[in-house]
């Protein structure tokens, strides 16, 4: 046990960016202290794509939940695709009920890896045409449970202490 750290006065909340990788193309990967242990994304999965929602759409976040099993965490990554076309409806549809796996960098250029080749993402999708003054799109939905919080990835600076494999 310890005191809360102390905290710089420039947090910026919010994602500034993502990718997510098909669960097919994941390995297991180590998570030492809270930090996965791989020196580059191509050690978490093969193949990584990079996800679009508006700024202000897109959102993160893992709610931990306590049960007569102990503790578990529900995360989720939403976002919103402005418009319908062509080119991004074979891509909802190919992606929704699939298991991914999620590199997110935030604002403060926090990177973490969320979910794991035993704890994947589900992908679903609902689209709205809204109304005259609404927002035609899709709103997206990565969203998983695991044991814990998502692992922080620093490939700069890998941790030291006990590890476990996801």
């Amino acid at each position: 046990m310890q005191n809360f750290p102390s905290i710089p006065t420039d947090i910026i909340g919010g994602i500034a960016e993502f990718k997510f990788a098909r669960l097919q193309d994941a390995s297991s990967f180590s998570v030492l202290d809270s930090v996965v242990q791989a020196n580059a994304l191509s050690q978490i999965a093969s193949a990584w794509y990079t996800g679009y929602s508006t700024i202000s759409e897109l959102k993160f976040s893992e709610e931990q939940s306590v049960g007569d099993h102990g503790s578990s965490f529900v995360k989720t990554l939403e976002g919103f695709f402005p418009g319908d076309d062509e080119n991004i409806l074979p891509l909802m549809n190919e992606m929704a009920g699939q298991y991914f796996l999620l590199y997110l960098k935030d604002n403060d250029e926090l990177m973490k890896i969320v979910g794991s080749v035993n704890e994947p993402m589900i992908f679903t999708f609902k689209f709205s045409s809204a109304n005259p003054k609404g927002k035609k799109g899709y709103t997206w939905q990565f969203m998983g449970a695991g044991r814990s919080k998502s692992p922080i990835w620093d490939p700069d600076s890998l941790a030291q202490g006990s590890s476990s494999s996801l």
